[in-house]
């Protein structure tokens, strides 16, 4: 154990350095060995203006790494036979989720491991602004593309969870998971929510130094987690079998890899699940404005490592990594050319998709008329509601899908007058149809302490 904190502690020294030299305003790291804390430290401050340095007990935002709780949460739920993880979205959440008729429903399996069809979207409210995520849910959360045919990591996925969670027991998220996760676990310094509403919570910070101003998403079962990392240890600690308070049942549901994006990745409910080299890790990485984290749990090794910054930083994983390759054997990096599987698939000639198609996107404040004209890859135009065409670039086209770049602004209300780039993805659903989704991604200048929105719409066109 000894010699293990001596390899851990050397590891970790990247932190402290980024810390002095004002890379990094603040982070913390935890390490587990053989089912007990090796090593529990912090670096820099927490509150840069307060001058509140940092804790391992300190409350990190988690973005992504909510996922992992709540994940676990509907586990927990589906353990107890409240949901059944099989069962069609619609059994538990009100809401439409189907714009498209592609014969089937997303179940909640699919939304825990994001092959549902829903599209890629991250969404932020400025402290005090009234958008009630449920609001969101019902404008946004549409599967684009048929459930079970593509792994999309969809933020909207985990928003209807945190949803179906609260219809299922009547309850707040904070709540439930605090009655579900935190409590048992002993997790004290982790919630859901807002700044304002975590005691102590670490000041999110730009990669300039600038302070965010307070926000959350409307998405908080994705993204709207805090922890302190000696707690989020706990949380691994648990999903190792090293801590009492889950069943081996849920860890097994939460650890099956379902949905395989990539040669040596997949996704369970809530959780990555890789292979690297011999070692079977089961991990989520957690990245929005102001912050970083990662937990990741090697089960056959009984490591865990849990860390956390109040900004954007490729120094965590460094650090991580860093760590697990002093302590397990064999342990580095992704084989070369491990990408996404769609990534690698090869184009296909445009001759199915050219010609002129015509349909509808169905935009917040209603559908709007939209045509499309492919020319075999070239010269493509995009007009809205009859208006000036717009260039499509980029276009490829595989067996199943096109995809393509927009040169142009999307009419959106809730863009306003925010530069953005534009894309669409398309699903040959049948031979004269096309169907799939329209996504914004806002774009904000250098060093601005902001969020950008990343915003999608149903779109669904016919040969003209």
């Amino acid at each position: 154990m000894a010699s293990a904190a001596l390899h851990v502690s050397e590891a970790v020294s990247l932190l402290n350095e980024a810390s002095d030299s004002g890379e990094i305003p603040g982070a913390a790291i935890a390490v587990a060995v053989g089912g007990e804390p090796v090593l529990e430290t912090a670096f820099g401050f927490s509150d840069r203006a307060g001058g509140v340095r940092t804790s391992p007990d300190t409350p990190f935002s988690l973005a992504s790494v909510t996922k992992p709780m709540v994940g676990t949460a509907v586990a927990l739920l589906a353990h107890e036979g409240l949901i059944d993880l099989d069962a069609p979205v619609s059994h538990y959440w009100p809401g439409p989720v189907m714009p498209f008729d592609y014969g089937q429903e997303p179940t909640v399996r699919q939304l825990a491991n994001h092959t549902a069809g829903l599209p890629e979207f991250a969404r932020f409210i400025a402290a005090g602004e009234s958008t009630e995520q449920h609001e969101t849910l019902h404008a946004y959360a549409r599967a684009v593309f048929p459930p079970g045919s593509r792994y999309v990591y969809s933020n909207l996925g985990f928003g209807l969870l945190g949803a179906i969670l609260e219809q299922v027991s009547g309850r707040r998220l904070a709540d439930v998971l605090a009655e579900l996760v935190f409590q048992p676990l002993k997790m004290a310094s982790a919630g859901v929510g807002g700044p304002g509403s975590i005691p102590g919570a670490a000041v999110r910070y730009t990669p300039a130094g600038s302070a965010y101003p307070a926000y959350a998403t409307s998405h908080p079962g994705a993204s709207d987690g805090w922890c302190g990392v000696r707690d989020l240890l706990q949380f691994g600690l648990a999903h190792l079998g090293a801590a009492s308070g889950l069943p081996g049942s849920v860890r097994a549901a939460c650890h099956l890899p379902t949905a395989p994006w990539s040669r040596s990745m997949s996704y369970g409910i809530g959780w990555v699940v890789r292979h690297q080299g011999p070692h079977r890790v089961i991990f989520h990485q957690g990245g929005m404005p102001g912050v970083t984290s990662q937990l990741t749990v090697v089960p056959e090794a009984d490591v865990v490592v849990a860390a956390a910054s109040n900004t954007q930083t490729s120094v965590l994983e460094e650090v991580t990594h860093r760590v697990l390759s002093a302590l397990l054997p064999g342990y580095g990096p992704p084989p070369p050319g491990d990408g996404r599987f769609d990534a690698g698939r090869p184009p296909v000639s445009t001759a199915a998709v050219t010609g002129a198609w015509a349909g509808t996107v169905a935009l917040r404040s209603g559908a709007i008329p939209v045509t499309l004209d492919i020319n075999d890859g070239t010269a493509d135009l995009l007009a809205w509601d009859g208006g000036h065409k717009q260039p499509v670039t980029d276009l490829r086209v595989t067996d199943a899908s096109a995809a393509a770049q927009l040169e142009g602004s999307v009419p959106a209300a809730e863009l306003g007058q925010r530069l953005h780039t534009a894309s669409l993805v398309l699903h040959r659903a049948r031979t004269e149809s096309l169907t799939g989704v329209l996504t914004a991604s806002v774009q904000l200048p250098p060093g601005a302490a902001e969020c950008a929105d990343t915003l999608a719409w149903p779109i669904v066109l016919q040969r003209a």
